[in-house]
């Protein structure tokens, strides 16, 4: 895709369930959605202006998670 990647661990918000993945830099959900399309998923995690956001490949939903710097350990 010739996009910055890098690894990065998702978890539950009480760090039960913890799954490895990859953050993409880019510029626009639009950027990585075949991208997630691709790889089978059915959401991927998009943080902007320090706010953490869930969209649905599809692109019919976004959902506010909640702060960035709270999601950090």
């Amino acid at each position: 895709s010739g996009l910055h990647h890098f690894r990065v661990t998702g978890r539950s918000r009480d760090g039960v369930h913890q799954e490895p993945g990859f953050g993409v830099a880019a510029s626009s959900p639009e950027a990585v959605r075949h991208l997630s399309h691709e790889f089978r998923q059915l959401a991927f995690f998009w943080v902007e202006d320090g706010t953490v956001f869930v969209i649905n490949t599809d692109g019919t939903a976004r959902y506010r998670v909640g702060l960035w710097a709270e999601r950090l350990l």
